[in-house]
């Protein structure tokens, strides 16, 4: 038996704005929005946010890649998101940006090159 990993939910105090600013930020659209659960088209798997009142517990997160990090982290913070910290490991090369989105999930965007 194998599994397969389709989707990622995240609790949200308004998921249908959550859902558009990730939308937003991904260049993808909203595919199901009713209020209490939403959900983003934004590639093989599916990215959702149900209704809860309770604080982000930051218990997960997405990691992001691209080419130009810094450039990319500089785009998130003009859509809302908060820069939290730069991070690196230098002997494996391997650099990133810890950001919040605008209900203070956590996120990270890495370098997108592969180190020869």
């Amino acid at each position: 038996m194998s599994t397969e990993l389709v989707n990622i939910t995240v609790n949200s105090p308004d998921p249908s704005a959550i859902a558009r600013w990730w939308a937003g930020a991904l260049d993808a659209t909203v595919s199901v929005d009713v209020g209490e659960y939403a959900s983003v088209a934004a590639g093989a798997v599916g990215l959702s946010f149900q209704k809860s009142d309770d604080e982000p517990g930051n218990t997960m997160h997405f990691d992001l890649k691209a080419e130009d990090r810094e450039a990319e982290v500089e785009r998130f913070v003009a859509l809302g998101a908060e820069r939290i910290a730069d991070r690196e490991v230098p002997e494996f090369g391997l650099e990133w940006t810890v950001l919040a989105d605008p209900d203070g999930n956590r996120f990270c965007v890495a370098s997108g090159h592969d180190e020869d």
